[in-house]
């Protein structure tokens, strides 16, 4: 016997969307937190200063405008010829930068700084992303030093 009654679905009001278009984005890293402008990128190489964690070189510098993080990511192309190897690596960096920087952002942003930062993988191997993170890690950390010394 064949049963002719439709089975409904619970339906959605179809404002779920609103609740997530309106949430903080806790771990995010817009367009607004990336270095992308030439001119800034060089003045953070020419006056910046740097420290290693192997195998990242961090150079950062305070800079004048906006109150925030602005954050670059490169691995070279002498160590990494295939554009594949380096892009996974850039993705490894920023992806490990972008789950460890609220504390470190939420400090920089209190102390009323604008920064500009820049990861530069010095390795010549490829790395696992545990590798990168415990590094990263390390960085921020000594970066917050860091800052902490530096008079306003």
């Amino acid at each position: 016997m064949v049963s002719t009654e439709k089975k409904t679905e619970p339906r959605s009001t179809g404002l779920g969307f609103l609740y997530i278009r309106n949430m903080r984005k806790r771990y995010g890293l817009s367009k607004a937190q990336r270095l992308k402008s030439r001119k800034s990128i060089d003045a953070l190489f020419e006056k910046g200063e740097g420290f290693s964690v192997f195998p990242i070189r961090v150079v950062y510098a305070v800079v004048e405008g906006e109150v925030g993080v602005k954050v670059g990511v490169s691995a070279s192309k002498r160590n990494f010829k295939k554009a594949v190897h380096r892009n996974r690596i850039k993705r490894l960096l920023r992806e490990a930068y972008r789950l460890q920087q609220e504390e470190f952002v939420t400090t920089v942003t209190a102390s009323g700084k604008s920064l500009a930062l820049f990861f530069n993988y010095t390795d010549k191997i490829l790395p696992t992303f545990d590798t990168i993170a415990a590094a990263m890690a390390k960085c921020l950390v000594r970066l917050q030093q860091k800052l902490n010394e530096e008079p306003s």
